[in-house]
């Protein structure tokens, strides 16, 4: 990374407000150009032919806050068998146990002896943007390029011109 890229992460990651990125892709796919600006700004004029993504956002502290609550139910051999969830900061813990394991196991119970709070990023939860799949359509006619060039290759195959 350039001194100007370092500067464009730093600057994103000490402003008050959520960030977005502008990204100009060049002819192999790789950003050839890029501007850092701020989530609620309006796209520049000139910034036509760029594309939009999200580069910072701010998060409240308690959005990664979970609790470990521990269920044990009775095991085969007398000896309690233990499972722990990680159940997000906004659920009350008897009322989670109450809808989501008594209705399947009547027979286990919350250990709230063992309850504990953690704290984890889920990098696939906030970070993760994944890219739209292809229309069917477009799938296809890909599929059908790729099997008349099979068909061309075989011995007493004929060449086709691209569907």
């Amino acid at each position: 990374m350039t001194s100007y890229h370092i500067d464009a992460v730093l600057r994103a990651c000490t402003v008050d407000a959520a960030m977005d990125v502008l990204l100009r892709d060049g002819a192999d796919g790789a950003p050839v150009a890029w501007q850092v600006l701020a989530h609620d700004a309006p796209t520049p004029d000139g910034a036509a032919d760029m594309r939009r993504t999200p580069f910072s956002c701010l998060l409240p502290g308690r959005e990664f806050l979970y609790r470990s609550l521990m269920v044990t139910r009775p095991g085969r051999d007398g000896a309690p068998v233990r499972t722990a969830f990680r159940v997000g900061m906004e659920h009350d813990p008897q009322a989670w146990f109450s809808q989501m394991i008594r209705p399947y196991d009547p027979d286990a119970r919350l250990d709230t002896t063992r309850t504990a709070t953690g704290c984890a990023i889920s990098f696939a939860r906030y970070f993760h943007h994944p890219v739209p799949l292809r229309p069917l359509q477009e799938i296809e006619a890909d599929l059908r390029r790729s099997m008349a060039r099979l068909v061309a290759l075989m011995p007493g195959g004929e060449p086709t011109a691209d569907p």
